[in-house]
């Protein structure tokens, strides 16, 4: 991007930015960040100040201008999941890819299958420590955080709403072209519930 003449750090005055309602999540990310704000700084915002946040951005009132005013002055945005699940991730993920915004990503999904390289960082493969250094980092170097876009001019996000409409008109086409037949699966409801799917309240160290 900095080939191009865009800067994608330029106006940019604040680090990181994490939203959260959940103070109790699975994932242990409160911990992970309580770790990271030793050595850097992360703003919280929280619904009525929960979890040690501030309730000053209007995400609740109106995501789209919430998201506008962070993506004009962080560089970064703590996507972490409530839990580290298997093929689970947050619509918040999709929508910070859609921005001149870096995500952080702190889950159980195979991420590289979904984004194209280094367009996001994965919290899990750093320490609470390292992670703050590294973004620290890049705060430093323009042109080492502008290596995050290279994929904007080769790539395109689908936001949540086009992608549901796409399923759901896949599956009346579906319904309308295929002979219907009756099968019965067995055992969902334990596969949706097996234990090692998911990792409960992982410990992060701080070093």
């Amino acid at each position: 991007m900095m080939r191009s003449g865009i800067n994608p750090a330029k106006g940019k005055t604040k680090l990181a930015v994490w939203f959260v309602t959940n103070c109790n999540a699975e994932s242990n990310r409160e911990a992970y960040v309580s770790i990271m704000q030793k050595y850097t700084t992360i703003d919280i915002f929280s619904s009525a100040g929960k979890c040690g946040g501030r309730d000053e951005c209007p995400r609740i009132k109106n995501r789209s201008v919430c998201y506008n005013l962070i993506e004009k002055s962080y560089e970064f945005y703590l996507s972490f999941e409530n839990s580290i699940c298997e093929e689970y991730v947050t619509e918040k993920f999709f929508e910070m890819m859609n921005r001149n915004i870096v995500p952080v990503v702190l889950g159980g999904a195979d991420y590289a299958a979904i984004a194209p390289p280094h367009s996001y960082i994965n919290a899990l493969d750093y320490t609470p420590r390292q992670l703050a250094e590294y973004l620290k980092e890049l705060d430093r170097n323009d042109t080492l955080y502008a290596e995050y876009f290279w994929w904007k001019k080769r790539y395109r996000v689908n936001d949540l709403h086009e992608m549901t409409k796409t399923a759901l008109c896949d599956l009346c086409e579906a319904l309308h072209t295929t002979p219907l037949k009756n099968s019965t699966v067995k055992g969902l409801q334990r596969w949706l519930l097996e234990p090692s799917l998911c990792r409960h309240f992982p410990i992060f160290k701080d070093n």
